[in-house]
């Protein structure tokens, strides 16, 4: 079995203050959940209202699978408007 991980490090720039960012979030966070069957959670910059760390996890039995599933999660993520991924970190475990 293969688990795939990827940190999203984003900007939020029309976010001005906690209130928005948590709704912008949780829109972010179900749509990726929803469209792509993945675990997400916010895992850092919770105080700060124009970042968002979001971490993102699924398992499969297929690497090449799962890569290409980072990839389109990366690509779609960058159609969100008002929102610029900063890093990423991926990786791919075998369990």
């Amino acid at each position: 079995m293969h688990v795939a991980v990827m940190q999203l490090d984003l900007m939020l720039y029309s976010c001005h203050s906690l209130k928005d960012k948590r709704s912008i979030a949780s829109r972010l966070k179900a749509d990726l959940q929803h469209r792509f069957a993945v675990s997400v959670a916010e895992i850092s910059f919770q105080d700060q209202h124009s970042r968002l760390g979001l971490g993102l996890a699924a398992a499969g039995s297929d690497r090449k699978i799962l890569e290409k599933l980072l990839q389109t999660i990366e690509n779609h993520t960058e159609t969100w408007p008002d929102l610029e991924i900063l890093t990423i970190e991926r990786e791919i475990l075998v369990v």
